[in-house]
């Protein structure tokens, strides 16, 4: 199964650029995606944080990203969002899958305090993964977890009262997507 989910590069962009520590930390990030090519990837949508564009090249540039990946569960940000770059790549991301007739199942997610009118309706438990899952948010310092991360554990627990588990993840599938994909 091929997976797909855009993302930008995270950091915080100081006076219109990203400085020079979030770099060094977002390069390492992206050659450690291409590496682990066996793995399901995320994809690099030439977005960055702060400076989010979304355009009709930018429209095309996702598009044909999506074309090549050929994927067959798109997983992207819910577009109620504070981030500019969470909204756009959301947009970018709809605007791709829907031009390429819905081939694939689209699975809305959240981010902590970031996503606004969230409610999940598909659950998926993570309970025997999530010890990984904190330590690899963690590991991306550029993103200061240390801040967020605890939300986060809130929102997984309480994903997990809501299906059963201790510990799920939340997610919305698009109403006109083919079959539920999630394991």
């Amino acid at each position: 199964m091929r997976l797909f989910s855009c993302i930008s590069i995270g950091g915080r962009a100081i006076a219109g650029r990203l400085s020079r520590r979030i770099v060094e930390q977002c390069v390492p990030r992206k050659r450690r995606r291409r590496a682990r090519s066996s793995r399901p990837r995320a994809a690099f949508a030439g977005q960055y944080d702060g400076r989010a564009v979304v355009d009709n090249t930018q429209y095309a540039s996702v598009r044909k990203l999506f074309d090549t990946e050929k994927p067959d569960v798109v997983f992207v940000q819910w577009p109620v969002d504070i981030h500019r770059d969470h909204r756009a790549l959301s947009s970018l991301v709809l605007d791709a899958w829907l031009q390429s007739g819905k081939t694939s199942t689209l699975y809305y997610y959240g981010i902590a305090e970031d996503t606004m009118m969230f409610n999940a309706s598909e659950f998926v438990d993570i309970t025997d993964v999530e010890v990984r899952k904190r330590a690899a948010c963690y590991a991306h310092e550029s993103q200061d977890p240390r801040r967020w991360y605890p939300l986060q554990e809130q929102i997984t627990r309480a994903h997990g009262l809501e299906s059963g588990y201790a510990d799920a993840e939340g997610f919305i599938r698009h109403w006109q997507s083919r079959e539920d994909r999630l394991p």
